[in-house]
């Protein structure tokens, strides 16, 4: 499938928002593998603190993996729709079109002053 050269600003685009959020997930499971691995060897004290780090971690991780989901379904489901080439607009000469509306007679006492001047006068 050959990459539409007018869309690829709107490809990359997409590209890049799943990227990104690859990348977070991929944070966030480190840090519940290092949040994890820490807690055995923390003190009792502060054990409750890694293990709210790691629930935090997560809940951001699965609000994260949802997100992922959502917008790589929205990229396939896009991508996958045909885009039919649009038959060409035809030519309108809005000028002509506006000549042909417009009524161009002349007024009936031959004056095509918009006002009379005589009114003004003192």
């Amino acid at each position: 499938m050959e990459l539409d050269p007018l869309n690829r600003s709107g490809r990359i685009s997409w590209i890049i928002a799943i990227a990104t959020l690859g990348v977070i997930a991929a944070a966030q499971g480190y840090q519940i593998a290092l949040s994890t691995r820490i807690a055995g060897q923390v003190d009792p004290a502060h054990r409750k603190d890694v293990h709210r780090l790691a629930w935090l971690a997560v809940t951001v991780l699965s609000v994260d993996l949802v997100m992922l989901f959502w917008l790589s379904l929205r990229y396939l489901s896009a991508r996958g729709r045909r885009h039919d080439a649009h038959a060409a607009t035809p030519y309108v000469d809005a000028w002509a079109a506006a000549g042909q509306r417009l009524d161009v007679s002349e007024p009936e006492n031959g004056d095509d002053d918009e006002f009379d001047e005589d009114e003004f006068d003192d």
